[in-house]
């Protein structure tokens, strides 16, 4: 048996010594967790060293196999004119993992629904009306007295198998009765939403013959984004104008941090046929023209969303790091046009509280950029035809000149008067309206009209704007009211929390997510929110949105994201109630990215498409990426909540007898039956694959389908290339331009030299240091990057190491004396 002084000795040597390897233990583990999210090469070739067996990662989607309902109608809901029902987009869900030899997969399919089905109609008193092609998925029927029918689709009724060739397992759907309430009502015909363009013979895309000229480094993009006017530029009269229809949008997944102090907020445009000269005729980006400004420079009360139609003034380029694209980038004047519910003012005499169908145009016009050409470097934006002048400044601008006249169109809703003929009854054309908010110059209108379609030319004048930056808002639509207000909704939005399946961190110092996320959705006043904009903040797991109340840090409170009133001083505030008219549709979008340094990636897309029904529903992302972009994975939770109508309006005798013109009774003759064609112009973007969804259906979670289109990888791109093509580029520049070379490291050097002073990101900045290294011969290394020296990691998140260091001497003088007393 020991004395008890050795057993006194050893427990003051031991003790200590197994607090020192439980910290080491702990520090070590934070260090291998953070190699989750390293570029693949890097990632093994450290495992392999440490001896690492990385666990497999679940199955990315289930084995599952249902029914998707969708039904919807069209037509004008009015008596004695017909009402068309669609159920054609009803299909079977089948999804299953694929197993390869080292990776896994996930297989979708949507089936065609060609099983048995039957249709009933529930008629209100005294109709006699019936339902034709029956045995065709698209009956119709028309409806002979006002009051609400109700259509019903029975699928599989005696059952419907499922047997997959692949797996050993039967699925079976039951009955299922999906029904369709349609309210028609003795009135005048509901507005038209969508804008309506004239004709236009157009222009053809332009065919570049040889870009060896114009982008001088489509050899070789020297591993970053290189841009060049395509034509000459001289001053803001060879800025040009793009105008179409926003195919979507998103903040950038990643972009390269020598030519952006923030990512480019991206718009994917298909121009107008008068616009389409400004599009290559080439595949990469199949016609769209792409719009890209800094989100810093670019607001979000002003972005687009997919179906909304842009004007964009700004120069045209060729990105010719990203396959030589055509673009618009940067923009300087940017007009966003919405179409969106717009109340009548009460001084026109038609009465207060009065709302229609309109278009909504945001105009933003700022001279500021971004690094492209906010800073005159080798990888700016340069004038065609030589490559050394970088735009504005070698031209003699400070900044981006807009002192010019621009003339851009807003496109109307059709005209109610055209819809009427379309049904052989002559009326009037409704007065238009139009006005400017907020206007910081006074805009010049002239109404335009050319076979049967009209459209407002609005013209701002900027030579006297002496501002940087600002923005107005226009209204303009057909005075067509109704005593309903033709049943416009409010809704509001809540997102209470999001389930985290995958922060897409790169882990170093710890496995924490650095998002910037936004919000989008049409509720008019403020479509984009960014909601999280903060530093190693997220994790898997549930994520409540919160705030907390002292030093940021304490007291936290779970505060959900929603709409509502601006007088409510809602917190966490999405912008107002959502207000929508019954044939419109709902839509969310969620993205954003992780904010790495060179490695950001993106977070993934959630979108939800539907007409709006009280309930608590979940999105799950979607990711497009290369594996050297990785993706983050989410399930975001929302719910809607109807809020009512927006009241009656107290229409005075102008508004009333203007309603009156429109009315269908017994003074005028019901309209000509059958019509085919729906009056309600739907958009071509709806769920699921691009059809249109119906009222009471309920959002589905496809993973194969997407509404808001993701960022496609770029190879080119220092951020998207891999280490081969890196150094092959790298190669390339040693022997063709070693000049170029010099300039490009010694940029891409003073670049990281100064992301090394912001202690934020320190791990960050040691995976990309890690990975240069690791990527570059050693000789280039030497030359440019060997004075730098590695940032210190921090051994625990938000704490300086000399404090961890200074607490565990603290604590093992604390327990010195303790046994030392003993």
């Amino acid at each position: 048996m020991l004395p008890k002084t050795a057993i006194s000795r050893r427990w003051r040597i031991g003790l200590p010594a197994f607090f020192l390897l439980a910290l080491a233990v702990f520090f070590w583990r934070q260090q291998l967790h953070g190699l989750d999210q390293l570029p693949p090469e890097l990632q093994t070739a450290l495992q392999f060293k440490l001896g690492i067996d990385p666990d497999p990662p679940p199955p990315p989607c289930p084995l599952s196999f249902k029914l998707v309902p969708l039904m919807y109608s069209s037509g004008l809901r009015l008596p004695a004119t017909p009402v068309h029902i669609d159920a054609s987009s009803t299909k079977f869900y089948y999804s299953h993992p694929t197993f390869g030899a080292s990776t896994m997969g996930c297989d979708q399919a949507l089936i065609p629904y060609a099983e048995e089905f039957s249709w009933r109609l529930i008629r209100p008193s005294g109709s006699a009306a019936t339902l034709q092609d029956t045995a065709t998925l698209s009956p119709y029927f028309v409806p002979d007295v006002a009051g609400t029918y109700t259509v019903e689709l029975l699928t599989c009724p005696n059952d419907c198998e499922f047997l997959p060739a692949d797996f050993n397992q039967r699925f079976l759907i039951r009955p299922t009765t999906t029904t369709l309430e349609i309210e028609i009502e003795a009135g005048a015909v509901p507005p038209s939403s969508e804008p309506v363009l004239p004709p236009q013979e157009g222009k053809p895309y332009t065919v570049f013959e040889d870009l060896g000229d114009k982008c001088p480094w489509v050899t070789s993009p020297v591993f970053n984004p290189q841009y060049v006017t395509v034509d000459r530029w001289n001053g803001a009269q060879d800025y040009r104008l793009l105008e179409g229809r926003v195919k979507g949008s998103k903040v950038s997944r990643k972009d390269y941090f020598a030519n952006h102090f923030v990512h480019d907020f991206l718009i994917y445009v298909e121009p107008d046929p008068d616009y389409r000269d400004l599009a290559a005729q080439y595949t990469v980006n199949k016609g769209e023209v792409e719009v890209e400004w800094e989100f810093n420079q670019f607001p979000e009360p002003v972005r687009p969303t997919r179906g909304d139609r842009v004007s964009v003034l700004g120069y045209w380029i060729h990105d010719c790091g990203h396959n030589n694209k055509t673009e618009i980038h940067p923009p300087v004047m940017v007009a966003s046009h919405r179409a969106r519910p717009i109340r009548i003012p009460p001084d026109l005499g038609y009465g207060s509280n009065v709302w229609t169908a309109g278009i909504v145009s945001q105009v933003w016009v700022n001279r500021n950029a971004g690094e492209i050409t906010g800073n005159c470097s080798a990888t700016g934006l340069v004038n065609a035809t030589d490559d050394d002048a970088c735009l504005p400044q070698s031209e003699d601008y400070s900044s981006n000149p807009v002192d010019r006249e621009v003339t851009f169109n807003i496109y109307l809703p059709e005209n109610p008067r055209n819809i009427y003929a379309e049904y052989g009854v002559e009326v009037p054309t409704p007065p238009l309206y139009y006005r400017a908010f907020n206007s910081f110059v006074e805009p010049r209108y002239a109404v335009r009209e050319q076979a049967g379609v009209t459209w407002l030319e609005v013209t701002l004048d900027l030579r006297n704007f002496s501002g940087s930056r600002d923005s107005m808002r226009i209204e303009a639509g057909w005075i067509y009211p109704s005593p309903d207000n033709w049943d416009l909704e409010r809704w509001e939005l809540t997102i209470p929390s999001m389930e985290v399946h995958e922060h897409s961190d790169l882990g170093y110092p710890v496995d924490v997510g650095d998002w910037k996320f936004w919000l989008n959705t049409n509720n008019t006043g403020q479509e984009w929110t960014k909601v999280l904009d903060c530093d190693e903040c997220v994790k898997n797991g549930l994520r409540k949105f919160s705030i907390c109340r002292i030093l940021g840090i304490l007291a936290c409170e779970a505060v959900p994201w929603r709409t509502g009133d601006a007088s409510e001083n809602i917190e966490h505030w999405l912008g107002p109630h959502l207000k929508l008219f019954p044939w419109q549709a709902f839509w969310l979008q969620a993205n954003g990215y992780d904010s790495d340094q060179a490695f950001s990636d993106d977070v993934g897309t959630a979108d939800v498409l539907m007409h709006p029904q009280e309930g608590e529903f979940e999105s799950r992302s979607r990711c497009n990426s290369t594996w050297d972009s990785g993706c983050g994975e989410y399930t975001l939770h929302y719910s809607l909540n109807y809020v009512g109508g927006m009241g009656d309006p107290n229409l005075t005798e102008l508004g009333q007898a203007l309603y009156d013109t429109y009315f269908i009774d017994e003074r005028r003759p019901p309209l000509q039956a059958p019509v085919d064609l729906p009056v309600v112009a739907w958009r071509d973007w709806n769920h699921p694959a691009q059809e249109t969804p119906g009222r009471d259906s309920l959002p589905v979670d496809y993973y194969a389908e997407e509404y808001f289109p993701q960022q496609g990888p770029e190879p080119n791109t220092l951020a998207g290339m891999t280490n081969e093509e890196f150094q092959a580029h790298l190669a390339y520049l040693q022997e063709n331009d070693p000049q170029e070379l010099e300039a490009v490291l010694t940029q891409l050097k003073a670049e990281i030299k100064s992301m090394l002073k912001d202690r934020k990101t320190i791990g960050d900045q040691y995976v990309m240091l890690d990975r240069l290294q690791y990527a570059m011969p050693a000789n280039v290394w030497d030359t440019y990057f060997s004075d730098l020296s590695y940032p210190s990691l921090p051994w625990i998140r938000g704490v300086p190491n000399w404090a961890v260091i200074a607490l565990g001497v603290l604590l093992l003088f604390l327990l010195w004396i303790l046994f030392r007393r003993k």
